[in-house]
């Protein structure tokens, strides 16, 4: 415990002064470095987790865990494939289909 105690007092340590040094920069290039190093940092904390939890690892343990981090950051994270396809595939359900038998095609 002591262990994790050390760790996370470094820790919080290193976000204190990486949260004075982002009052001072410009936000865009504060979303751009945040948005660089933000996949190694999901992936490596993935791996953590997964390690810790073995068997036990619940991935929608994780997906919330990512929409918590991107509210609590004010983040709009772009829609996942699978989010993006289900999208898409109710925006195409929502159009008239073009060749469906309507009184003007049946005239033709």
């Amino acid at each position: 415990e002591s262990k994790y105690e050390g760790e996370l007092k470094a820790a919080l340590a290193q976000y204190r002064e990486l949260r004075e040094q982002a009052n001072s920069m410009d936000a865009t290039a504060l979303d751009a470095a945040r948005q660089a190093v933000r996949p190694d940092m999901e992936r490596e904390a993935y791996q953590q987790t997964r390690g810790v939890y073995g068997k036990r690892y619940d991935s929608g343990l994780m997906k919330r865990s990512h929409r918590d981090v991107a509210a609590t950051l004010e983040e709009k994270r772009p829609l996942s494939v699978q989010a993006q396809a289900r999208a898409m595939r109710i925006k195409n359900e929502q159009k008239p289909d073009k060749k469906a038998a309507t009184p003007q095609n049946l005239e033709r």
